[in-house]
């Protein structure tokens, strides 16, 4: 089922290793950053039995979108593997929200990263959730750590389970991996038109998405100097022609929440400070791991039309 691998076979000339990357032609976020390590060092776990299945919990350390899972899987070539990602701590239940199934194309060890974005899978510092991983007599092996107990602690704090809850045998036994995190959970909606400042304002957001530490600035820009403007948000995104711009935030049956008056600073920037605990109304409170969308209005006198434009939108999630 699994063997502790000698220092040859680790790193011995006839060891091969390749690089596979995974993905559904998700672009590289310049946020994206490496979050968990676990080693893939001196054992094997083998995935041949598909009555064996492997879960190996993870506690995010910073708090984000899961992007990247890094695997390195041996064996021969065809051999496959069930790679899954469930929320909560092992041993879990809960249905996966992720899922595929590898299969070897080149011999020896190859290091895989799967693109996970698409399990939408949005992570506070602290949270756990789990790979889980299951074979089906092809002769597929994931690599990881052994630590006896009388050794030290194990390469990852999080314990690895296999078929039932509770530690594997002695503790000591790890999957490696490596995960990747990203960390800014704002993007762009719809698009804005050009002011009379010579551009179309953009919305963008400084600080965190922590509603515990409650320091996120919205900051839309360029506007015309000196006029008023607002922010406003509400629970999903639309197009409609407004004003000399389009409003990109939909109300649905809950409606659009409008948030203070601002001026536009000598920068040109509209800037209001987000305070989650006092929102416009109790029905427009921030919840922890909603999504809202964000936009910016203000007067635009000197363009003419109907005198006012928006940013385009912002649709933000918030961490758990």
């Amino acid at each position: 089922m699994l063997r502790p691998q000698s220092a040859l076979d680790v790193c011995g000339p006839l060891a091969l290793f390749t690089l596979v990357l995974l993905s559904t032609a998700a672009a590289v976020h310049a946020d994206e950053v490496v979050d968990q390590t676990s080693p893939a060092s001196n054992s094997d776990f083998y995935c041949s039995d598909p009555v064996n299945v492997w879960q190996q919990q993870i506690r995010a350390g910073i708090g984000g979108r899961l992007q990247k899972l890094e695997l390195v899987v041996r064996g021969p070539i065809g051999a496959e593997v069930d790679v899954r990602l469930r929320p909560s701590s092992a041993w879990s239940t809960d249905a996966p929200v992720w899922s595929t199934h590898f299969v070897k194309t080149a011999p020896g060890s190859e290091t895989v990263q799967f693109d996970v974005e698409s399990a939408n899978l949005i992570l506070a510092a602290g949270d756990t959730f789990v790979v889980e991983l299951q074979g089906n007599d092809t002769g597929a092996e994931v690599k990881g750590s052994y630590v006896h107990p009388t050794q030290g602690a194990p390469t990852y704090p999080e314990p690895l389970m296999l078929t039932v809850p509770g530690t594997y045998q002695d503790g000591g036994w790890r999957i490696g991996f490596r995960t990747w995190m990203e960390t800014d959970l704002s993007q762009p909606v719809c698009v804005s038109t050009a002011n009379s400042s010579g551009s179309a304002a953009t919305l963008a957001v400084t600080g965190s998405f922590d509603l515990a530490v409650n320091d996120l600035v919205l900051r839309a820009g360029p506007a015309p100097v000196g006029q008023p403007g607002f922010f406003v948000y509400g629970p999903e995104s639309d197009v409609v022609l407004l004003g000399d711009g389009i409003l990109c935030v939909g109300g649905g049956a809950l409606g659009i929440a409008r948030l203070p008056i601002e001026f536009v600073d000598g920068a040109g920037q509209l800037m209001h400070p987000l305070d989650v605990q006092a929102p416009p109304t109790a029905a427009f409170a921030i919840a922890p791991g909603s999504t809202w969308v964000f936009q910016a209005w203000f007067r635009d006198p000197a363009a003419g039309g109907t005198g006012f434009n928006l940013s385009d939108g912002l649709e933000i999630t918030f961490l758990p």
